[in-house]
């Protein structure tokens, strides 16, 4: 319908552009909640592509697939967040890559049932890979920090740490091992300075009982000849005093 008041504007609810056939190739107009879009059609009257806001509050870009399933989105909201989305020939979701609310990037791939299974992310300086079991919980997580030292975070299936290795800048190389209650029970490292190695086992209530190295100017110590038997290897166990204590005080 004209507009009497400006004759260059043309007011409706809805714009039709046929083909030579009369057949609805385009619609501009508001969908059902309110939200205008542009929808392109096929010779079937099939749709093709979709531009227009969504419900979710992002305005974006909807791709079906032959069948009539959704195929692809491209969208952006008002907080700035960008993605794009791959879908399946049953219009499951399973890939996304897209640009947080943080500004950060981030990929993430799903499984048949929609459940997230890998992504990748940026916090910051941190960069991050992630691989979750068919339940969506972590179970293994690596990274690499700020400082550029790189990590592996291995969880149990109630998401509690077990084993952390990791590379430190100047510590060097080590291995963190953790009971089901996520206590500290054994480290392995391997001094950065001098090369020595390291191992150290913890009791439950996460003090040192025992801390074993070897190095090549070490000498093989009593409590390892009684412990490990000679060995061609130099060879030092040190037991905490009160370990030694309570093993006299059973005795």
């Amino acid at each position: 319908m004209g507009n009497e008041g400006n004759q260059n504007i043309v007011s409706a609810q809805e714009f039709r552009l046929v083909d030579k056939m009369g057949r609805v190739r385009a619609l501009l107009g508001m969908d059902d909640t309110g939200e205008p879009g542009l929808s392109l059609l096929s010779e079937k009257g099939e749709v093709c592509a979709v531009l227009g806001n969504f419900s979710d509050g992002i305005s974006g870009l909807a791709l079906p697939t032959k069948s009539g399933v959704l195929g692809v989105t491209l969208g952006a909201d008002k907080n700035g967040r960008q993605e794009l989305a791959l879908f399946d020939q049953v219009g499951h979701c399973r890939a996304g890559i897209g640009i947080g609310e943080n500004g950060e990037p981030g990929l993430q791939l799903f499984d048949k049932d929609m459940g997230l299974r890998v992504s990748i992310s940026l916090d910051g300086g941190q960069a991050g890979l992630e691989f979750n079991d068919s339940l969506g919980q972590p179970r293994l997580i690596m990274s690499v920090d700020d400082d550029g030292c790189p990590g592996i975070d291995f969880r149990d299936k109630d998401h509690n740490i077990r084993a952390v290795l990791a590379l430190g800048n100047d510590e060097g190389p080590g291995l963190a091992l953790y009971d089901k209650q996520e206590r500290l029970r054994v480290t392995l490292n391997l001094e950065e300075s001098n090369g020595v190695p390291g191992l150290q086992l913890y009791d439950r209530f996460g003090n040192v009982s025992s801390v074993i190295t070897i190095g090549d100017d070490a000498e093989l110590s009593d409590d390892a000849t009684h412990h490990a038997g000679k060995r061609s290897a130099p060879f030092k166990l040190v037991c905490k005093e009160g370990d030694q204590q309570a093993k006299k005080d059973k005795q």
